[in-house]
């Protein structure tokens, strides 16, 4: 049983598959679900990152196993007792949004493309609603968010703060409605 006052992102998934299909459908389909968002997002980053550095196919299957091992190292230490299993439900739904945060902020910054900056946005707005010790990847927005400055210092910095305030806004203002939201016996909760 999960507590109800945690980021309200893997709560409301989770609440989303147990609802519809029940309590044991429901944990498999969403255990389904996340391991296809893990692999998509694993080849998601690696095929990026081929196509930029145009890298042989021996170095391509070398990126894809040592992502891949944040499959592995779920299933590992689950099973060693060193994570519950509740937070390897949880870290399943987190680890993908990592991947496709890293591979919008690489493009984002590299290619000064406007396109991958918002889903760099909106990926780092999933992680901190999955993940409130995540706010340092409001860092990583601001640094991108300055390097498209092209000469205006100014507007750009003044941008980046203001990036990074609708993003806090919008996460903490999604904590407080899914907060009031929760009803008063915590076994009613999405999260239990």
């Amino acid at each position: 049983s999960f507590s109800p006052l945690v980021n309200p992102l893997y709560p409301v998934v989770l609440w989303l598959f147990r609802t519809p299909f029940g309590e044991g459908s429901g944990y498999f389909l969403l255990g389904l679900c996340q391991n296809i968002l893990l692999v998509c997002s694993i080849f998601s980053l690696v095929d990026y990152l081929k196509g930029k550095f145009k890298f042989g196919f021996s170095f391509y299957l070398l990126l894809l196993t040592l992502c891949s091992f944040s499959i592995l190292a779920q299933k590992l230490f689950t099973q060693a007792g060193i994570i519950s299993s509740n937070v390897l439900f949880s870290e399943a739904l987190t680890i993908p949004l990592y991947f496709y945060f890293f591979r919008y902020a690489f493009q984002a910054f590299s290619e000064q493309d406007k396109k991958a900056f918002l889903y760099t946005c909106l990926f780092a707005t999933a992680l901190i609603l999955t993940r409130g010790q995540l706010y340092w990847v409001l860092v990583v927005v601001f640094v991108i968010r300055l390097s498209f400055s092209g000469g205006h210092r100014g507007k750009a910095l003044l941008s980046a703060v203001l990036v990074c305030a609708v993003i806090a806004g919008c996460v903490e203002g999604t904590r407080a409605v899914y907060y009031m939201s929760l009803p008063d016996d915590p076994d009613k909760s999405p999260a239990s």
